[in-house]
């Protein structure tokens, strides 16, 4: 790696995060980092256009999983968090600076310009002592941002009176699936009290498959009415993405595996991009120790079986995290 046309400018001696602009990042110490990242939501959008030519509107195989988590791995103070936010914000208005410079300014030009990001705000997930629920606090992120730009008139009106109409559906379902969260989260919670049956797992599996259906159709509508009022190109946010950004998973020892398994479950969904930021080994360690917890209850023999639950523990964040992805 070539680090002569890198200005490294680090501010050393202080704490917190630093935001670069994206004007700078050709110049930044993280300047392969963000190369690296755009690349990869470059691929994502490439995969998401195939997805939306090859399966007509509806059907059901348009929500399938794919690769959609962009992590920042690094030790603690290594400016993981900097690097994932200045990222974030590059993103957000990547349609703006698009318009407003020349293509020769862009750090990074995707492959078709007609692509649009509406980012929520950053979860700390090293504050969700108490186990809150992850994919509630997206969905409560998404409505906040809803109403703010619906109330202060940043939105593009498809008819009058329609977009009125429109507006109380798309908060009405949103009020809906985050009503189906409550009722499954306490639906888990009961069956693991009373000592879960196949059966009562079967269902709360099968509501767990209809919640991640009923959130991909919501997505598509919530974006569908991000329309924003600035956008210059007539068609701008064809490829429309809802960004969601996660910062210190691996700081909550307590709820950091259940945390990562709702993004599996939930968020790797084609029209969604998770920015994700963590230490690979301490994520690596609450795997195994959730690992451990689970596989001793069935089989004592292993109790000494460190290196098999060390290797499922890499395997399953080698699915969740694709290494390609890092």
């Amino acid at each position: 790696m070539n680090y002569k046309d890198v200005t490294m400018n680090l501010d050393l001696g202080t704490v917190g995060v630093k935001y670069e602009d994206f004007r700078n990042f050709g110049k930044s110490y993280f300047k392969y980092v963000y190369t690296s990242a755009y690349e990869m939501v470059n691929n994502i959008n490439n995969q998401h256009r195939k997805i939306l030519e090859l399966q007509p509107c509806g059907n059901e195989s348009r929500y399938n999983e794919i690769a959609n988590v962009l992590t920042f791995v690094g030790k603690r103070g290594t400016g993981k968090t900097s690097a994932m936010l200045s990222f974030m914000e590059s993103l957000k208005d990547y349609d703006r600076n698009l318009s407003r410079c020349n293509k020769n300014e862009m750090f990074f030009n995707f492959d078709h310009e007609d692509v649009l990001f509406t980012c929520l705000d950053c979860i700390d997930g090293s504050l969700l002592e108490k186990g809150e629920d992850i994919f509630q606090i997206v969905l409560a992120q998404m409505y906040q941002k809803f109403q703010q730009l619906y109330k202060s008139n940043q939105l593009v009106q498809s008819e009058e009176g329609e977009f009125g109409y429109q507006a109380r559906e798309l908060q009405k379902k949103l009020e809906d699936l985050y009503k189906k969260t409550c009722a499954l989260e306490e639906m888990s919670n009961s069956h693991a009290r009373a000592g879960e049956s196949y059966m009562s797992g079967l269902r709360t599996l099968a509501s767990s498959q209809k919640l991640k259906g009923e959130f991909a159709k919501l997505t598509e509508d919530y974006l569908m009415q991000m329309r924003y009022k600035y956008n210059s190109f007539q068609e701008m946010g064809k490829q429309h993405f809802l960004v969601i950004t996660v910062d210190d998973v691996d700081l909550n020892i307590q709820n950091g595996f259940s945390m990562l398994e709702k993004i599996h479950r939930y968020l790797m969904l084609p029209n969604i991009i998770v920015l994700l930021s963590i230490d690979y080994q301490e994520m690596l360690q609450i795997c195994m120790r959730n690992f451990f917890k689970v596989l001793l209850k069935f089989d004592s023999a292993l109790k000494n079986g460190e290196e098999f639950v060390r290797e499922l523990s890499v395997d399953y964040l080698d699915k969740v995290l694709p290494i390609n992805y890092r």
